[in-house]
């Protein structure tokens, strides 16, 4: 819409003009503001690629303007790869309590949990050997993984029902590539 010189409405910006990720679904976080005539929406958070948003502008008294656009076109990066397993020694205690993943470029948070194995000398991923939700740093490179406490201390319900996710003698591969030796 251009030509625009209405004063902001008394419900704001917001009351006649919203942009959202579906026709039915709450506008997105932004501010408003008339640039060269035009109502312009600026949002919180920058669009992302891969989804379709919905402009919605209806002016008291007009018929209802829609337009239907995409996020950005993806930026193709370099693939993020494991750089580093922390503690790097190839022999652990049987009570280590963390371990750290450190990648090559910021990571994206979310479900992060299928993707993280540890595998043991046979093969066979261990059950359940991490709790907690996502620790990352600042900048979303560094991934703290706290192994099950519970498992750890002896005489304790998930160590006697489930037995320590780290057995002494045994070799652990957390990353397909490289073993570390549990105890």
């Amino acid at each position: 819409m251009t030509g625009w010189s209405a004063p902001e409405p008394a419900g704001g910006w917001a009351s006649i003009f919203t942009v959202s990720t579906g026709r039915d679904l709450p506008p997105l976080f932004g501010a408003y503001s008339i640039e060269g005539g035009s109502p312009v929406f600026h949002p919180r958070y920058p669009l992302a690629s891969g989804v379709t948003y919905y402009a919605v502008f209806h002016p008291p008294g007009s018929a209802a303007v829609e337009a239907i656009f995409h996020g950005p076109e993806a930026v193709a990066a370099p693939e993020a790869r494991v750089t580093a397993i922390y503690p790097s020694s190839p022999v652990l205690p049987a009570n280590q309590l963390k371990l750290y993943i450190v990648f090559s470029a910021p990571m994206q948070g979310g479900d992060f949990w299928p993707s993280i194995h540890l595998i043991d000398q046979d093969g066979k991923p261990a059950y359940l050997p991490f709790v907690g939700q996502e620790l990352w740093n600042r900048d979303n490179t560094r991934l703290t993984l706290i192994f099950d406490p519970g498992r750890i201390k002896r005489g304790v319900k998930p160590n006697v029902d489930l037995g320590p996710v780290l057995v002494e003698g045994k070799r652990y591969n957390p990353d397909h590539r490289s073993g570390v030796q549990g105890c």
